[in-house]
């Protein structure tokens, strides 16, 4: 990932290469944080599977973090959601529906 501080905020300018659904829950969960002051994204191509993302934050939060925290959240909301789904599934055996 490149890096650059641009006077008082953070911003952070990287390429990436993810998909869709990924690429809005991966905003969503950025947008979410009050340090974040703007998070958007370009796609250079339509037919390539890369993304320039853009993260710009609070002088105090340096856009990396941002970026490892919102990972780090999503990964843990997917956890909860695949917990939740296998005892679904569970239930659901059991009771014989």
């Amino acid at each position: 990932m490149e890096y650059r501080s641009f006077g008082k905020t953070d911003m952070l300018v990287s390429k990436l290469a993810i998909g869709g659904a990924t690429l809005s829950s991966l905003f969503g969960q950025l947008l979410k944080d009050p340090n974040v002051l703007f998070a958007g994204y370009k796609i250079p191509h339509p037919l390539e599977h890369k993304f320039v993302i853009r993260i710009q934050t609070t002088s105090d939060y340096s856009p990396h973090d941002a970026f490892m925290h919102a990972i780090t959240d999503l990964i843990a909301e997917l956890s909860l959601f695949e917990e939740r789904f296998k005892e679904a599934i569970k239930e659901k055996k059991e009771g014989g529906d």
